[in-house]
């Protein structure tokens, strides 16, 4: 109504600051003030090493300030003057000596938080009455902090009329709801029977989703229930499901911390510091919002997803390919954003001095910089697209900037700079939808129902966070101060103010109230609120009377007795997963690639609908939003590693000191450039390993080599030819020569197992298919798997390499791939048959006896031995109907 207004403490601190002609102080300065308070600690520290707070101090000098400043304004509301001449407590005495310190800053500005601000207040209240006739208190004088009940004395002695809370309504009827309420306000004569009138209810279910689901069900198929809705944790799970149901959206604002706009902001600092971690340059390329032009992020997290480093030349030449090929055919002509642009945006990122986390500081100008670049980004783009999360990272990235020019010191730790960032972080509200026409009332906090409200709805009714009230002070300090005539709010204050609040939505309700009660809230179980104690102690531990079970439909009196259509459950069976079929059948025919690599051409041998699926249709997994796994990283830096060891002049005749040498000296440059996890905290022990496997794996090699006087042809040799009437193109890992024998070497970090079966039954068709490729093609190279990680060489027979245990009894390798060469070319053209006529075979364990009995021509024998489990690795299960 006019000249009235309702408000909180935070808005009614404001109006009266404005009417007293006190100015509006900045509100957003705390993160200021905690810096400005930690000068002062750390002058008092230097001078006084045995400060009581030296210890925190030294752990955590931002954090330690904040918990200080925190009691420091609570003194200063309670009245205290800060006198250290007439103090004897010791911490008193100290906090004292600093506000001293602190007042007598030579900063220019002392921010003012909101203690100093209602001091102030407090100061000018006899002026109040002037521009104020009366003050209405929802709740008691008592329940209200210090501060507060002095500026009310003050208002007393000035005139100012001051009304209390009227009490609550007595309860006139006999409901359950009005029993409770009597209990609830003290009335403990008789023992209340809890009858199932319908007036207070309890809705259970596993998971608040549940509950969500049904609660919207149930208003939207009972037009007249428009409850008042209290929503103590701004999530919008009932929300989303009232919108779902067709209901007005009641417009709940959502504030999290895992906003991709503000991930960027901790995820900055990474490219200060080495050795850089993978993982955060992971995160910060892969967020859809980002400075980085968003092609040139994909192309980075694919890139590091396999290798897991930066600037090899691998990288160099995936961002220069981008940047002149890609980039340019990407950008439309109306766009914004320029070659350039996204060039210099690369350079300002990953084009810059770094230091060592573990021993160096990073300049504070170089942190600062990257803050204020973050702050333009998010402040241009936040003002285009209209953005609220990018205007939030930009008013946290600017308070970063300023706490860092307040910073005395001129360089920062990595830890030092990760508390500030952790100081400014915080969430950011964001309001998927406006709230619509018709909405159903809603508050968020217990003591904001404030009049009588005819039914309520108390969703999330559980503990969400327990309170935990301690003194603060010791018995001594509190004698101190109570003879200054100064009294903290006590912890039995602040349980009171708690428990009123608690209590209020139940006292002010008038006809129904419903209590939303989850066992699981965001997969975490949650505790009973504290008013469900009062509820069991009134009434008893049984309230099946007034409880329904969403999850297991069991239904007190009291629902019934509501008059509401209930939602109905339907049971739903599970449907059984149809088993795979043994085949595929396609209207068209599949024709063969022009050309195959051995890996490509072994898995149309053996599993047609991989290869259907990967190379025809090209459903290939992507791995952008994971680092590559250790085992295959290892096999990855193992192969870099002896490709260019091999590679070095006279390799094989180094010894073991010039070896483990040159090893000490390329680990660690490859790490960095292709294995960075390797290098970050905690993983010593494994790069430690790393370096002694691989020392062994090379210098057994090497001896291999020398001692059957293999010389290196060549690594990562492409070979190319033909096989019957396919045309073939792969790589060998190592190719060696001995006057006219050639020998192939297939470098696998583990597997020892799986390889010598492999061999045993004539199944290694890389190798064979390498050995036929590799000039002279009418000559049989030698094969072999070296096995890295044991520093085994798993060979056939000993005719390249002699003192080693072959694997078969000296078979004849001539014999064996002459043989298999001959079953990979009837088995290819099977399967070319088979895809010309539109016939894709589904091979696993679950439909191999069906596809043996359907290969009944006598041409089998002349075919590989087909496999009779699930393949090996299959990215394309559930497409087949394979679910494990």
């Amino acid at each position: 109504r006019l000249g009235e207004a309702w408000m909180g403490p935070r808005q009614l601190l404001p109006w009266l600051e404005e009417r007293l002609g006190l100015g509006q102080p900045a509100t957003d300065v705390e993160h200021l003030r905690i810096e400005q308070y930690r000068q002062a600690l750390k002058t008092y520290w230097e001078q006084h090493p045995d400060a009581f707070f030296g210890a925190s101090f030294l752990a955590d000098d931002l954090g330690t300030a904040a918990a200080l400043l925190s009691r420091r304004d609570e003194l200063l509301q309670a009245g205290w003057h800060f006198d250290a001449a007439h103090t004897t407590a010791e911490r008193l005495r100290v906090l004292a000596t600093i506000e001293a310190y602190w007042q007598t800053d030579t900063t220019p500005i002392r921010h003012l938080g909101e203690a100093d601000r209602l001091v102030a207040v407090l100061a000018q209240a006899g002026r109040i009455p002037r521009f104020l006739d009366a003050l209405h208190l929802c709740d008691a004088r008592s329940l209200f902090p210090p501060i507060w009940r002095r500026i009310f004395q003050r208002l007393d002695a000035a005139g100012l009329r001051i009304d209390e809370p009227t009490d609550y309504p007595a309860p006139a009827d006999t409901t359950d709801l009005a029993r409770w309420q009597a209990f609830l306000q003290g009335d403990k004569s008789t023992a209340p029977v809890l009858t199932g009138d319908g007036s207070l209810l309890v809705l259970r279910a596993t998971r608040e989703t549940h509950l969500a689901a049904y609660l919207a069900q149930l208003l939207r198929q009972n037009a007249t229930f428009r409850p008042g809705v209290l929503l103590p944790q701004a999530n919008r799970t009932l929300d989303n499901a009232l919108s779902m149901e067709g209901l007005p959206s009641m417009g709940i604002p959502s504030a999290s911390l895992a906003r991709p706009g503000l991930q960027v902001l901790k995820l900055a600092p990474v490219f200060l510091w080495d050795p850089i971690d993978p993982y955060k340059v992971m995160e910060f390329v892969s967020l859809t919002v980002k400075p980085l032009e968003a092609g040139l992020g994909q192309r980075m997290a694919a890139f590091l997803a396999d290798t897991p480093g930066l600037f090899s030349d691998r990288w160099f030449g995936m961002i220069r390919d981008y940047l002149d090929n890609e980039l340019p055919n990407r950008l439309s002509k109306h766009s914004k954003v320029s070659v350039d642009d996204v060039r210099r945006e690369y350079n300002f990122w990953f084009n810059r001095k770094r230091v060592d986390s573990r021993s160096e500081r990073v300049s504070k100008a170089d942190v600062s910089s990257v803050y204020a670049h973050l702050q333009h980004w998010a402040t241009a783009l936040g003002r285009d697209e209209e953005a609220p999360t990018l205007m939030v990272l930009a008013a946290q990235a600017r308070k970063i900037v300023e706490l860092l020019d307040a910073l005395p010191e001129d360089t920062l730790s990595h830890l030092e700079l990760e508390r500030i960032v952790r100081t400014i972080y915080e969430p950011a509200p964001l309001r998927y939808r406006d709230a619509e026409a018709g909405h159903l009332p809603v508050v968020n906090h217990p003591a904001a129902v404030i009049a009588p409200v005819a039914e309520l709805v108390w969703w999330d009714f559980y503990e969400h966070e327990p309170d935990y009230f301690f003194s603060r002070w010791y018995p001594r300090e509190w004698d101190e101060l109570a003879a200054s005539g100064v009294y903290p709010e006590t912890p039995e204050q602040q349980n009171e103010r708690l428990i009123a609040q608690r209590k209020r939505p139940v006292l002010w309700t008038q006809q129904r109230l419903v209590l939303c009660q989850p066992d699981f809230c965001n997969g975490d179980a949650v505790n009973i609120h504290p008013l469900m104690g009062y509820l069991m102690a009134a009434f008893g531990d049984d309230l099946t009377a007034i409880t329904l079970n969403v999850d297991t439909q069991r239904m007190g009196a009291g629902w019934q007795r509501t008059g509401w259509a209930l939602p109905q459950f339907t049971l739903q069976s599970a449907a059984a997963l149809a088993r795979p079929a043994p085949y595929l059948r396609l209207e068209r025919s599949l024709v063969g690639r022009d050309e195959e690599t051995p890996t490509s051409l072994e898995t149309l041998l053996y599993y047609p609908y991989q290869w259907v699926f990967r190379y025809h249709i090209k459903l290939r997994p992507s791995s952008i939003l994971s680092v590559v796994q250790d085992s295959r990283l290892l096999g990855n830096l193992a192969h870099r590693l002896l490709e260019k060891l091999l590679e070095q002049p006279d390799a094989t005749a180094w010894p073991k000191p010039q070896l483990e040498e040159w090893i000490n000296v390329e680990i660690p440059l490859l790490l960095q450039k292709e294995g960075a996890t390797l290098l970050m905290y905690g993983r010593e022990p494994d790069r430690v390993a790393f370096v002694k496997q691989m020392k062994f794996a090379a210098w057994s090699l090497l001896t291999l080599l020398r001692q059957n006087n293999w010389k290196v042809l060549g690594t990562e040799e492409e070979l190319a030819g033909q096989v019957g009437s396919l045309s073939l193109k792969g790589r060998a890992d190592l190719v060696l020569q001995r006057g006219d024998e050639r020998a192939i070497i297939d470098m696998k970090w583990r597997g020892m197992g799986r390889y010598t079966n492999t061999i045993t039954s004539a199944e290694d068709i890389q190798l064979a298919l390498y050995a036929h490729l590799l000039e002279p093609q009418e000559q049989w190279a030698h094969t072999a798997y070296y096995i890295i990680e044991r520093g085994r060489l798993l060979t056939r027979n000993t005719q390249a390499f002699k003192d080693i245990q072959p694997v078969q009894a000296e078979a004849d390798h001539v014999a064996v791939y002459e043989e298999l060469l001959q079953k990979i070319t009837h088995t290819y053209d099977w399967r070319v048959a088979q895809l010309e006529a539109g016939t894709v075979e589904i091979r696993c364990a679950q439909t191999q006896s069906q596809l043996a009995e359907d290969d009944d021509d006598d041409q089998w024998i002349n075919r590989l031995e087909m496999k009779t489990t699930d393949a090996y690795f299959d990215d394309y299960g559930v497409l087949i109907g394979l679910v494990s």
